[in-house]
């Protein structure tokens, strides 16, 4: 979480490379914003994702267009498993005003399908649904300047609000939360 050109994306690709080779899970990334972080993966529709990515083995992108787009890669990811599944700017699909049940079924489930969840937001105070921030995240905190953000952030989580408005970019917080020992 955190401001935009902070680092977010950059540090959630580092993490979903060094998860794919470590439990050998298939990269998926939802490019929400068809960043340049993204532009050597294969960039493909949701409804061929299952085969570039299964059968292709290939690490894949989508350009979700709506909603409906965000529910059928997550559903590919469920039945595929053995994914990591990047969702840039995920509040835009996990908001109070807009939330894809598959991807909180991804999120409450990864686990079950052996897959690992990375998300990557600018915003924190309220778009984030509390059955997301229930699947125990571990939180990647880089500078944000947002009263709001900073008051959920302190409040939830004990976090220094000088210093998170404070870091340089590409310097974060890391708040650890999960069990695992994962990066």
């Amino acid at each position: 979480m955190g401001c935009p050109h902070s680092g977010k994306t950059t540090l959630a690709s580092v993490h979903a490379r060094l998860y794919s080779k470590q439990f050998r899970l298939r990269i998926v990334v939802l490019d929400t914003e068809e960043t340049d972080d993204f532009s050597g993966l294969v960039h493909c529709r949701p409804r061929d994702l299952p085969r570039v990515v299964w059968t292709d083995g290939q690490a894949a992108a989508v350009k979700p267009r709506d909603l409906a787009d965000v529910e059928l890669v997550a559903r590919a990811v469920r039945g595929g498993k053995n994914a990591v599944l990047l969702v840039d700017e995920a509040s835009l699909w996990l908001s109070n005003r807009r939330c894809s049940e598959e991807l909180l079924r991804v999120l409450r489930t990864t686990q079950h399908c052996r897959s690992r969840v990375l998300l990557t937001t600018q915003h924190f105070s309220g778009d984030i649904p509390q059955a997301a921030l229930a699947c125990a995240p571990d939180l990647f905190l880089f500078r944000t300047t947002s009263p709001r953000a900073i008051e959920t952030l302190s409040k939830h989580f004990d976090v220094n609000a000088g210093q998170v408005r404070n870091l340089p970019r590409y310097d974060y917080l890391h708040q650890r939360t999960t069990f695992d020992a994962g990066p």
